[in-house]
């Protein structure tokens, strides 16, 4: 699948052994014009963000309407992957997505998925699930 574009470029060769804590799921309406009132599509409880060898983490966003309407055409998601990157993915149809990332040292990181309604600039409602992975190679 496409991933979204990645603001820096991580380089890293060892294999990763990983624990993982427990998911944390939350929703964010945030208009910055009066006029902004969009709806909110869900993540679905399917969603995965989990480590894979190789100081990497991947995340299988599955998402739902939520109060969107079928016929809604702006979204995007999004994944914090909890080292100052992200990965941002605009489209127009709500579908699942699939990013992976690849660390530059081990450490602990709290990965961060959005699903976001984006009807226009500076309005956005979005539902959030994050996940610590202690990655160590």
């Amino acid at each position: 699948m496409a991933f979204g574009k990645m603001t820096m470029v991580a380089l890293a060769a060892l294999v990763a052994l990983v624990s993982a804590a427990s998911y944390t799921h939350h929703h964010l309406y945030a208009p910055m014009d009066p006029e902004c009132n969009p709806c909110t599509p869900q993540i679905d409880n399917h969603t995965t963000i989990e480590p894979v060898p190789g100081l990497r983490a991947t995340v299988e966003i599955i998402a739902d309407y939520g109060s969107c309407s079928p016929a809604f055409n702006s979204y995007q998601w999004r994944v914090s992957w909890g080292d100052g990157v992200e990965s941002i993915k605009n489209i127009s149809y709500l579908s699942p997505e699939q990013a992976q990332y690849t660390y530059q040292a081990p450490g602990t990181y709290n990965v961060s998925v959005a699903y976001c309604a984006y009807p226009q600039y500076c309005c956005l409602s979005c539902t959030y699930l994050s996940k610590v992975l202690t990655i160590s190679g």
